[in-house]
């Protein structure tokens, strides 16, 4: 199967927030952020008070955090669901099967790993802006239990037609529904069936399962995550 380029959402201003407690980290990323053009970093906190502060104040913001550090707490994204609106991208060095699932059951958007580096993470924000799921490779694999066995993982990916795969492979890349009826040149509803037909054949619930199950069939990498949204790039 030929491998397609991802496609790119229209560009937009996002809003962004910063909570991490380590001083040369929070440096980092907000370096690989203020890189984005059309990203705008307008806070930042190094602990849970502080966080309380940016929710009263930023409702409707994409956050990065790490949650998992001694002036934080996991709970923290529990207050987050229920304060305001914000689109939460975990990015931390905890890999732990438990908290990649608190994690996305208190409603995280993205599981990133700083051991993979920042140069990822302003595609990511984009990505979760946009609506969608953006994971790392072992987060994805702490999400559901792998299948039994690299045949059945195989076996179920060869029941899907070409244009499934390049579907399926879009959306683990953060596309939207009009995002890849653009690139592939049919409709949203065209779009929406393949995908049915996709879940079903995948034997997985839902989209984010899906893309699950791309990261852990090595269908795609956190390390596709390299491009950035076309109206800003070189």
């Amino acid at each position: 199967m030929p491998s397609p380029g991802p496609p790119h959402p229209a560009a937009a201003r996002v809003d962004v927030l910063v909570i991490e407690a380590d001083p040369l980290a929070r440096g980092v990323i907000k370096d690989s952020l203020r890189r984005e053009p059309c990203l705008n970093l307008l806070a930042e906190a190094d602990g849970r008070d502080g966080a309380r502060k940016l929710m009263r104040s930023c409702p409707h913001c994409v956050v990065v955090i790490d949650p998992y550090q001694p002036k934080m707490g996991s709970s923290v994204l529990h207050e987050i669901a229920e304060t305001c609106q914000w689109q939460v991208l975990v990015f931390t060095a905890t890999r732990s099967r438990s908290y990649v699932s608190q994690a996305v059951a208190a409603g995280a958007m993205g599981y990133l790993l700083k051991e993979n580096g920042a140069c990822a993470l302003s595609a990511a924000v984009v990505s979760v802006a946009s609506g969608n799921v953006v994971l790392a490779d072992s987060a994805a694999r702490a999400l559901l239990p792998m299948p039994a066995g690299g045949s059945t993982r195989g076996r179920l990916l060869r029941n899907l037609t070409e244009q499934e795969l390049r579907i399926l492979r879009f959306l683990s890349l953060g596309a939207s529904t009009s995002e890849i009826a653009a690139v592939l040149r049919i409709s949203d509803s065209t779009v929406k069936s393949h995908v049915s037909h996709m879940l079903s054949k995948l034997e997985v619930r839902d989209r984010t399962q899906a893309v699950v199950f791309a990261y852990q069939s090595g269908l795609i990498s956190v390390a596709d995550f390299d491009w950035t949204p076309a109206a800003h790039r070189d």
